[in-house]
């Protein structure tokens, strides 16, 4: 029993950085994933200015 409370002691600290670890993993590929989506709707909005030019004043 004296062991089984030795160990857990032992390894809490570990489990608590890897949780740390791992939050800050997800909260990094949910920024990365809202950057991404970002650029998307910057390219899509210049693309429909240009088709919208494009169309307004055809060649």
């Amino acid at each position: 029993m004296t062991l089984a409370k030795v160990s857990v002691r032992d390894i809490f600290p570990f489990l608590g950085v890897h949780a740390i670890i791992l939050i800050n993993f997800s909260f990094s590929r949910k920024a990365k994933a809202e950057k991404s989506a970002r650029m998307l709707a910057i390219v899509v909005t210049k693309l429909l200015r240009e088709s919208r030019t494009l169309f307004e004043h055809p060649y």
